[in-house]
Formats: structure tokens, C-alpha cells, sequence
């Protein structure tokens, strides 16, 4: 069942750090796809500096911890680990239920897009859009050099450069403005099963959101999920607990 013993040792290691962290305790550093608000904020603070204006310098791209397939494969090294040390011990260890790990299906909830006004009046459209929140530089890029502005290199000095934005599936572009998505995301509390609640025994049956269906994702699962995604795409770095 378990192709890759490394999975389990991940597992196994991640799981030790879940069980001393609550909820709130585990965090990730600069989460992209989580939290596009606190992105916003420290790329509007780089401006404040005394200092002259400086460009945004980017390093390597990193993967995409967020992304459906890398999800996917966290959702499958986690079944792994359930298989092998049986459900009693998988809901002791973590408060997750088998059954929880069964009905579960990574699907996009979210889009990671860009942008490419021709001009102000499409610039201006895009930021008149109050379901989007623009970045001007890639988020899936490490920073090497915090600055005020970035102009993708490809685009000639003059041209408006890419604009990035995460959005919902269906989500329809206005006209005459360059678009693409650059990657289908699995965003677990965006996720019609997801709760805060705890599910246990038979209230995991019966307890429903918002949307009518059952819940079927708790706080315990989106943890276990995101730790393991992090660390199996080499980003575990950027998890903490304190």
C-alpha cells in the first residue's frame, strides 16, 4: 500500500508536531494562497522605508504547496498512514476519522490567474474589480530583495506588466484583457464539506454547513493536509509552531 517509505517517515514526524500544536498554533510563514491579505500588507509596507525605491528582486520558483495535484498526493500519503496504523490509532493521534479520509475529494476550489492590461482603461478595469486582489509580481516565487514594484522581464519597460490574482472556478474575465490560469488550487476551508467543528463518532454523519452538505473536513484534517503538502513540496520551511 505504501509506495514510498519516506511518505510514512513524513507522516509520522508531521503527526508528532500536529499532536503538541492546536489549531491556531500551526502556521505557515508568507502562505500565498491562504492569506492574499497579509501579502498585500507587507507589499504595500515595503514603500514606508526611508530608503530610495527599489524593484522587487524574485528568486526560484517554489511549488505550489496549495496546488490540487500536490494536495491530491498529501490526501493519498495521509490514506497511507491511516491504512497502516488503523483507524483507532489514526483518530487518537490526530482526531481525524477514516471515514473523513474516504469521502474526501481534492478539487479546484480556487484559480491562481494573470493579467495583462494593454493599456490604463484596462488596468483600471481590473482595479475596479472588488472580487480581485492584484499582485504585481508572481506569488509562487521566493523574494529574494523586498522592494516597491516588479516588471516581469519578458514585457517590454513600458508595457503593463502581469497582474495576479486567485479567484473562484467560473470566474469570467473582462473582455480585451490577456488571461490565464496558471494553476487549479485546493484551498481546504473554501471546500463545501469543511467545518471548524469536531467531528466524532456519529456527528460526523449528521453535522452539515452552510451549503446543506455534510461535513465531512475539520480543523484536525485541513491541518494534517496543509503540514504534509508543505514539507513533501519542500516547504516545510515555512511551517511553524509556536
Amino acid at each position: 500500500m505504501i509506495k514510498n517509505l519516506k511518505f510514512f517517515l513524513v507522516v509520522t514526524v508531521l503527526f508528532g508536531m500536529i499532536a503538541c500544536s492546536n489549531e491556531e498554533d500551526l502556521r505557515m510563514d508568507n502562505p500565498a494562497f491562504e492569506n492574499i491579505d497579509d501579502l498585500n500588507d507587507e507589499q504595500t509596507s515595503f514603500s514606508i522605508e526611508n530608503r530610495p525605491v527599489r524593484p522587487i528582486v524574485l528568486g526560484e520558483r517554489k511549488e505550489n504547496p496549495y496546488s490540487v495535484r500536490n494536495m491530491s498526493i498529501a490526501l493519498d500519503t495521509l490514506r497511507a498512514y491511516a491504512y497502516v496504523v488503523g483507524d483507532e490509532e489514526l483518530q487518537s493521534n490526530t482526531g481525524i476519522l477514516t471515514r473523513s479520509l474516504e469521502t474526501l475529494s481534492v478539487e479546484a476550489t480556487d484559480l491562481y490567474v494573470r493579467f495583462l492590461p494593454r493599456d490604463s482603461v484596462g488596468y483600471e478595469t481590473l482595479k475596479q474589480d472588488s472580487t480581485l486582489e492584484l499582485f504585481n509580481y508572481p506569488l509562487d516565487h521566493e523574494i529574494v530583495q523586498t522592494g516597491d514594484y516588479y516588471h516581469d522581464p519578458a514585457l517590454y519597460d513600458n508595457a503593463y506588466t502581469w497582474q495576479y490574482a486567485v479567484v473562484k472556478p467560473g470566474y469570467q474575465p473582462p473582455q480585451g484583457i490577456a488571461y490565464e490560469v496558471l494553476e487549479e488550487l485546493f484551498i481546504i476551508e473554501h471546500s463545501d464539506g469543511y467545518t471548524e467543528e469536531t467531528i466524532s463518532g456519529e456527528a460526523a454523519q449528521t453535522k452539515s454547513t452552510g451549503s446543506g452538505r455534510k461535513a465531512s473536513i475539520n480543523g484536525d484534517l485541513r491541518k494534517a493536509l496543509v503540514a504534509i503538502s508543505f514539507v513533501l513540496t519542500g516547504n516545510g520551511g515555512e511551517l511553524r509552531t509556536d
